[in-house]
């Protein structure tokens, strides 16, 4: 019996004390590791970032086509601009064409 005493007394006082240790283990690898973790934390932040410089990128693309498009309006039509495009979209001129316009 005497040789009981000691074995009960470290299973009393050193069990609960590996059961913290186990369960501190476990939730600490999945706060950083998880899903949810600080590793996917870190990873969405990144990818936010990503997204956030080609919105950037494609809202100055879009000022500069909405930019185009006013000039293509009847009430203020550049010449210049109409006969750019069109042959751009006939395929009628080289890219080391020069074109002058001379007024009639």
């Amino acid at each position: 019996m005497t040789v009981d005493i000691p074995f009960q007394r470290l299973a009393r006082t050193g069990f609960p004390m590996v059961l913290c240790a186990v369960a501190l283990l476990y939730f600490g690898f999945h706060a950083v590791g998880g899903d949810n973790g600080l590793q996917a934390w870190f990873a969405v932040n990144d990818k936010i970032t990503k997204v956030e410089q080609e919105l950037d990128v494609t809202r100055t693309e879009r000022q500069r086509l909405e930019q185009k498009v006013s000039l293509m309006h009847p009430e203020s039509l550049d010449g210049d601009m109409l006969d750019e495009a069109a042959r751009h979209t006939l395929g009628l001129s080289h890219p080391d064409d020069l074109i002058i316009l001379l007024k009639e």
